[in-house]
């Protein structure tokens, strides 16, 4: 999913949610996130964790679930917008529910990748990158 937002954008920075170390090859690791990091110039962060968790399941998705940005494109928008101004965030975790039907998942990212991300990268641009933009 990173590797498509890569492709995609230009300015918007790509990081990981936490790689439990323990669940993955170091080697491989290293080469997909090498690869994406080269696709996305330099743009890529990884986070890397041991997989120490102690919230139980039945707390832990009521918890998250208050925090997600959820809806159509526009709300998604208007919700990563918001946290931006209101908290000064400027990292999103992007997440795809592994149960999904492959055909709404694949709609989904269809949705973030044409819809979502091209006005959250306009959006979030320095004023220097637009001017720039504008000026060629």
């Amino acid at each position: 999913m990173l590797a498509a937002f890569a492709a995609t954008t230009r300015h918007i920075r790509l990081t990981t949610a936490v790689v439990v170390l323990s669940t993955v090859g170091p080697v491989r690791l290293t080469r997909q996130f090498g690869t994406l990091d080269q696709i996305a110039h330099g743009r890529a962060e990884i986070t890397v964790g041991r997989g120490v968790f102690g919230m139980p399941r039945q707390v832990y998705d009521p918890w998250i679930a208050k925090g997600l940005l959820v809806g159509s494109p526009q709300q998604v928008i208007d919700g990563i917008m918001a946290h931006r101004e209101v908290l000064g965030a400027d990292r999103f975790v992007g997440q795809l529910d592994p149960g999904l039907p492959e055909d709404l998942a694949d709609g989904s990212l269809e949705l973030c990748l044409t819809e979502v991300l091209p006005v959250i990268e306009t959006e979030t641009r320095a004023p220097r990158d637009r001017e720039t933009e504008t000026e060629s």
